[in-house]
Formats: C-alpha cells, structure tokens, sequence
C-alpha cells in the first residue's frame, strides 16, 4: 500500500470510521457495495483491514503517513513504565493517539486503568494542544456517566498522556441490541447520557463528537461517556492561556455524526450536541442511521444532512410495530433535536431530557402541538385505572370525530379577536365537558354524541343565541364528517335562523358558506349557487373579517367551481384561501392542511398531476406539524400521495405508503375505504404480481363502494377486478363483471363514460387473451381513437394503447406495434416525475423493445430492453415478471 496524501486520507478515513461500527462480519460487504466513485478508496480501506493484524496497523489510524508495512518498526508500548503506570496492553485507537490499558504499579491500589497516548506524529502540532485541553476538561467533569480522569503526565519520550478510568462496556446501540431492550428502556438508558452531556454543557464543554462507539455501558447497565479529546470549550477566552480553537480543531468530527453547522465549518455551540444526540437516540430506536437511505458517497450524505431534515423514525422502522411505537411522541422528540437549524432544536439538553421523561410518563412532550385532543389522549394514558370505560370511549369519540378540535380553534380565534370574548372561549370548552357529562352508561356512537351536544345547546344554552349559532355552525361539519348531510342542514338552518334573528353578518355568512358546502353534499347545485352568492354579500358587510372565516368561503366557493368543472377557477379561489391563512399566520390551524388538500385535488382535476402532488405533501406536513399526523384527513392525504406516486408509474413508493395506510387504518379499528382498497389491490397486481390476492381487496372495495351508495367507485372496483380475473385466466368471471360496469354505466351515464371506456379496453384485453383477435380489434381500434380525440379522456390514453400494442404484436403488425408501443411511452414519460422511476414507462419500454425484435432491429430491441430493466427494477423490483422478460431481451 502507497503513502497516502492528506487529500486521500481524509476520504480513506471518512471510509474507514464508518466501516470500523459494522459488525466484522459486514466490513466486506458494505465495501463491496461502494459506488464507483468511492471504489479506489474502498480497496485502500480494505487493505487497512487486512492488515490490520500486522505490527504498525493501529499508528496508521492517526492519520497520512506511510502505510503498516512501513512502521514495521514501531515498537510495542507493551509493558512499558509511564510513572507509576506499567501499559499491559492496546485497547483503542482513535485520531489523537492510542489507548492502553495499564495497572499501577507502586502498590497504591489495584485494578485497571487506561491510559491514553498522544499520537508521536503529532507533536508539536495544534493536535498537541488539543490533547493537553483535554485534560482540563475532563479533570472539570465530575459525573458518574463520564469516565473520570485519574492523572496525567509526560512521557520519556516528550509525549503527554491522561490517566482515565477503565471501563469495561459494550457500545450502547450493541448493548441495546444485546439486550432486546425495549424503545422505554432504550430511552432510560439515553436520558442517563442526556445527564453526562447536560453536566459537561454546564462546565462551558461541547463534546462534538457523540457517537454510539464514544458512549459504553457496562455489565452492571451504567452509561459511560468517554472522548472529551475534540471538546471545545464555549468560553475559551475564560481558561489562562487557552487560544482560539484552530480551522483544524474545527474540523475534528465524525462526519456520519456531524451537525450541519459542523459540516459548514459554522460556530459550534450546544445545539451541535443536542443534534448529534439525536442521531444517537435515532439510531437506537430505530437500528439504523437516520441518513441511511441519502446518498452512497459520503459527499451525498452531507449535502443531504445540511439541505434536509432528517426522516422520522417511524418512516425507517423495520416493522409494524416498531413505527406504531414510535409514531407520534417519539417521532416529534427526534425531528426536533435533528432539525437543520441551531435555534429549532432543544434549547438545552436538560429540555431534550424533560421531554423523554415526559413521553415516559405520559405526558404531553413539548416537541408537539398543545392540542387538546392530544393533551386528552395523554390524561387518558396515565388515569387509565381510573377512568371509566364509558367516558375513554366518549373522549374518544370527541376526538375522533374532531369536535374538540374545533371547538378549540374555534376558542382562539375568539380570544384573539379580542379580551371581551374571552369569555365565549371558555364556554367553548365547557360546553365539550357538558356534552361528555349527558352520556350514560351504554355504549355511545359519535352520532349520539353530536345528538346530545344538539340538544344541550338548545336547552342550555338557550339564553346566548350568539354562542350557540356559532357552536352549531361547528356541530354541522363533524355530522357532515359523519357522513349525515341530513342533520347537518338541519343544525344549519337553525343556525342561519339565529344569525338572521342577531343581525350578525358574520355568522350568517358563516352559516351561508356551510350550507352552501351541505348543498353540494345533498346534490343540490341550485342550492349551493345561491348559498355561496348570500355568504359571500354577508361577508362583505363584516369589517375586516377574520381571515380564516373568510378562508372558509373562499373554500366553499372553490369547491362549488370545482363541482362545476371549473377546475381553474377552483385553483384560484383556493390558492387564495391558503394565501390568506398564511397571511394571517394561521399555517397550524387544522384548516390549512385540508385546504391544502382541497387544493391538490383542484390541480390534479385540472391536469396538473404534479403541481397537485407537491400540494398533498404539504398537506401532509402541515398535519404532522400541529400533531394530527393519526387523523383521518392525515390517512387520506396518504393515499392521496400513494395514489399520485401510482398514477407516475413509482409502484414501489406507492405501494410501501398505501401498505402504512393500511396498518395503521386496521389497527385502529378503522374502516379501509373503497379507494383505498382498490390502490392496495392494484399493488399486489402489478408491483407482487399476486392477483389472486388482490382480489380480496377488490372484493372490499366494491363492497365498501355499495355500501356507501357509490357507483363511481363501484365501477373502479369491478374494472379492477376483471383485469386481476383476467390474469388468472377466469374468462366467463372476468366477463360478468364487465358486464355488471356497463350496467352501472348506463344508470350513470353522468360518471359512467370514463368506467366503460375503461372497461371496454379491458374486454379488448379479454378477447385477445382468449385468442379472439379480430374481435379485439373491433373494440380497441375505435376506443383508442376516441380516447386519443378526447382530452377529456386522456387519463385513459396510456392503457389505450399499451392494450393496442399489444394486440398489435399477437397479429404480429410489428411496425403498427412500434408505432403504438412508441405513442406508449410518449405518453407515460409525459405523465411521469421520474421517467427512470416509472413502471409505465418501463412497460412501454418493453413493447418497442418486443416490436423492434419483430422487426430484426436487434440493436435496438437491446436498448430498448436495457432502458425498461432500469425503469422496472426501480419501479416494481427485479423479481417482477415485467423485469424478467425484459432482462431476457436485453
């Protein structure tokens, strides 16, 4: 092995640390894995490992300088004396020097100690100001989780040396995995670490450089925490003769561990801890690295360190479980100690600490929302001996169906409008203890909760008609959320009646605006014109009206356009609510992510896909960040996401979020829904290749579709199920349910077209499988054309000519085929983000491919071939049978 620059060691070792906290067993591996960018650094590093037996090895980790073979000479400091220490043996390495374990040997006490070294080579170097630092930090550090410094002296030979505490431990994340410790233990043993690092904070010390290798915990489950060597003090200036720290003492660090502002070679204070920390504790929880899954090379991971935030833990856990464990609480704590910005983490490491000890006890943690319905689920994890089942399940039911939620928001924009109303807030709140006080002993459905609030207001409440319009205003929306337009019209109108009776231009317009929205629920297009047009004049008699009621119409103004066809103005009108809330700084009120969505819904109708993509991601984090990341609408906008990563071919994304959506729905006891249902089926169609399982969830989404009286959805249901039908081979099935979506066409002709034409291409499909082709091509030649003419119908255009092509290729027309296959993929690199990411485009890609072999183009069946492997493997895996056959092509 070559001498190694400087240059080319600082990747050599960047490589090295990183490979030295793997289990031996998954060195090679990992380096075998290595980019082609960081393939030369990786043999360098494998040869170090090889070698790493031979005499000289451990002085080649202190940094550039010949390789093992050269410092054959270096001598052992095996049972070498420093004072009244005689070395017995090497026990570390690390930047610095070495580390030994020694005994003393004048008789004073027994026992180990260890004995750490100052690299030779680094003498007289800022190194050698560092090390002596150290010593004074750590003779500062008196905590029973810091190996405490015993002495401290010079060698023979010039070099400095600590005298430490031996101790004998595992690293904690080995320790925890020894164990099978469980996330609360785990945890336990962290905030013991919190303690040692809270300890040195209050000395004025940064330890910089906390990682898993750097904390141990012995036999008897006592955390250590060793390596104050790269500590820099906060006020040096303080310490007699103590120098600025150096661009090289700046740059001492793990890079894996490093916060942002280390990366940048910014200040570091506390907060670089308090980050570093959070890795600790993510890696813990999790048993991965939180920046495992951003980039190969080392440089990709910084990049991505310092433009991102770190995931949260739940989103890499590796079961069911262990996401349900960390969800919510634990989720907050992590993505607030990990964010980019010093001043966004925890202020302190003691703050980190209360909030784990808060999590431990139930509490609320600060890290998230004050919410109220998340404050209620906290009082009733820690009374829950004490509270009876009736009134959790109420409280449930509360939450469940968001009235204390409004209720709540509703309380602040009332205090916040002015002090004279604080009193309409504190009804607010009274009134949701009343309403959970008429409920008796038998079990209570959400639907006889808000039945019971109904009544309360009219009998209570009798004598405040102000309160009482406004609270059933918000009764309205939870029956409406219940699926009873019913009795939210009739709570709206009584409304309306009160509103009228006050003269108050606000809530009638409150009022207006909700039975507009109501009218559209009962189909009532009429209605909700005139509706919308009245809200809109009583707002306009309202001085300065509060911008998140003004909010409200813009919504349901934007809803009506949209139920109109006028997706554009739909857009419009939303993007100017979600202005508005900005505006008015109200981006945490529950209001804004459902706009979002809304929103997203009106980009995606008016055919911009990705434009309505980015708004559901923004939906979903505006929910995580007011701490209604288990919600309904938050599941909802999942699928939303899921079901867009689906329509741009990325089955395996798509798929890995509607399988979240899924577990989390049925292990709260919640209803899978018929879209939801469908997406999962179509995951195990096309990305497992398992219709017959797919079926089943067919089934429920039909099912679900009936039951809820929809035939939009029963239409998708059955064309999805005849497709799965037809794979199987189950003609005469695939066929009846054909049949069933043409019947379900006609008694719908308003919804119907886009169903039937999507189930004639289907039955296309049926004819050719069953070896029909003429009559297949009776049925596809025309479809395809009128799909290609109507822009109302482009969502079908891709399977048009996919089903075409592929008849194309059976009637072996292969310059026909090309044609088509090439229109194919046309069509779904247009659709798609990530055309290299995309299972359309990698299908597409397949049939020139298929076509061109027809045709003798061997060249370029191979080239087609080659770009639809890439597309396919990343999209639906390398098992897929798509990716199969396009292997054996290419």
């Amino acid at each position: 092995m070559a001498t190694l620059d400087p240059q080319r060691w600082s990747l050599v070792s960047a490589l090295l640390d990183r490979v030295l906290d793997l289990p031996e067993g998954e060195r090679a591996r990992y380096l075998a894995d290595r980019p082609a960018d960081e393939r030369e650094i990786a043999n360098d590093v494998a040869g170090i490992l090889a070698a790493q037996k031979s005499r000289g090895f451990a002085a080649f980790l202190n940094g550039p300088g010949p390789a093992p073979e050269a410092l054959a000479e270096a001598a052992s400091h095996a049972g070498r004396r420093l004072g009244p220490y005689v070395i017995e043996a090497e026990i570390g390495r690390g930047g610095m020097g070495s580390v030994w374990r020694a005994r003393r040997a004048d008789g004073r006490f027994e026992g180990s100690v260890a004995i750490k070294l100052l690299n030779a080579s680094l003498m007289g170097r800022p190194a050698e100001q560092r090390f002596m630092r150290e010593g004074n930090v750590l003779a500062s550090l008196q905590h029973p989780n810091i190996a405490h410094l015993l002495d401290a002296g010079v060698a023979d030979t010039g070099q400095p040396y600590l005298v430490l505490e031996y101790i004998e431990g595992i690293r904690i994340d080995e320790y925890c995995e020894a164990g099978n410790l469980s996330a609360r233990q785990r945890i336990g043993l962290f905030i013991d670490v919190l303690a040692a690092v809270t300890h040195a904070h209050s000395h004025l010390v940064v330890h910089r450089d906390l990682k898993p290798s750097n904390i141990l915990v012995t036999r008897d489950g006592v955390v250590k925490l060793l390596d104050f060597g790269i500590a820099a003090l906060l006020a040096p200036e303080t310490q007699p003769g103590a120098s600025l720290p150096t661009f090289e003492m700046a740059a001492v660090f793990t890079p894996d561990y490093a916060a942002p502002e280390q990366l940048l070679h910014r200040p570091v204070t506390t907060a670089t801890d308090v980050y570093a920390l959070g890795l600790v504790l993510f890696v813990l929880l999790v048993g991965k690295h939180a920046h495992t899954n951003t980039g190969e090379t080392a440089i990709e991971r910084m990049r991505a360190i310092v433009d991102n935030d770190a995931p949260q833990p739940s989103a890499l856990a590796g079961d069911l479980m262990t996401a349900r464990t960390l969800r919510g609480d634990l989720d907050a704590i992590c993505s607030k100690a990990l964010r980019r910005l010093p001043p966004e983490r925890y202020a302190t490491t003691a703050a980190f600490a209360d909030d784990l000890r808060r999590f431990l006890g139930d509490e609320p943690v600060a890290a998230r929302a004050n919410l109220a319905s998340y404050r209620a689920r906290k009082f009733v994890a820690r009374h829950r001996g004490a509270v009876l089942g009736t009134f959790a399940a109420v409280l449930g039911l509360i939450i469940a169906t968001g009235f204390a939620l409004v209720q709540m928001r509703e309380a602040r924009i009332q205090r916040d409008r002015s002090v004279a109303q604080a009193r309409q807030a504190e009804k607010q709140a009274e009134f949701v203890s009343l309403m959970m006080s008429t409920v008796g002993e038998s079990p209570t459905t959400a639907e006889q909760l808000m039945d019971a609030g109904h009544k309360l207001l009219d009998g209570h409440y009798a004598n405040d008609p102000r309160f009482r319009a406004a609270a059933l205003i918000n009764l309205s929306s939870r029956y409406a959320d219940l699926g009873l337009p019913a009795k939210s019209h009739a709570v709206l109108v009584q409304a309306e009646s009160i509103s009228r009776e006050l003269e108050d231009s606000l809530l009638l317009a409150r009022s207006y605006c909700m039975l507009a929205e109501n009218a559209l629920d009962l189909g009532d297009m009429k209605a909700s014109i005139e509706q919308t047009a009245a809200g809109k004049a009583a707002l306009a008699r309202v001085e300065n009206p509060d911008p998140v009621y003004v909010a409200d119409c813009l919504r349901t103004e934007a809803d009506l356009a949209h139920a109109q066809g006028n997706h554009s103005a739909a857009v419009q009108l939303g993007e100017r609510g979600l202005s508005m809330l900005e505006k008015a700084n109200q981006t945490r009120d529950i209001r804004y992510p459902e706009l979002l969505n809304r929103v997203s819904d009106f980009h995606k109708s008016n055919g911009n896909s990705k434009v309505g993509f980015d708004y559901s991601e923004r939906a979903l984090a505006a929910f995580d960040s007011i701490g209604l990341g288990e919600t309904d609408d938050y599941l909802t906008g999942m699928h939303n996401v899921a079901s867009s990563l689906s329509g741009f071919g990325e089955m395996q994304a798509s798929c890995k979020l509607e399988k979240d959506v899924v577990s989390r729905l049925q292990a709260t006891g919640r209803t899978v829904v018929s879209a939801i249902a469908v997406l999962q089926g179509t995951c195990l169609m096309r990305k497992d290749g398992a219709p017959a399982e797919a079926l089943v969830w067919y089934d429920k989404a039909i099912a679900a579709a009936q039951s809820g009286q929809d035939p939009t959805l029963e239409m998708n249901g059955r064309t999805a199920r005849a497709r799965a039908l037809l794979v199987l081979k189950r003609f005469p099935e695939a066929r009846a349910e054909l049949d069933q979506v043409d019947s379900l066409a006609k008694r719908n002709p308003e919804l119907g077209s886009t169903a039937a034409l999507r189930g004639q291409i289907i039955r296309g499909l049926l004819l050719l499988e069953e070896g029909s082709l003429a009559e297949a091509q009776k049925i596809l030649a025309p479809v395809t054309t009128k799909i290609r003419t109507d822009s109302a119908q482009r969502q079908l255009l891709r399977s048009a000519l996919f089903a075409s092509a592929r008849l194309a290729l059976a009637q072996k027309r292969y310059g026909d085929a090309l044609s088509l296959a090439t229109d194919a993929e046309a069509e779904a690199t247009r659709r798609a983000r990530d055309p290299a990411m995309s299972v359309d485009v990698g299908e597409a890609a397949l049939l020139v491919a298929q076509a061109k072999a027809g045709l003798g183009d061997s060249d370029g069946m191979r080239a087609a071939a080659r770009q639809a492997v890439v597309a396919l493997t990343a999209s639906v895996g390398e098992n897929n049978d798509l990716t199969r056959t396009a292997q054996r092509l290419q």
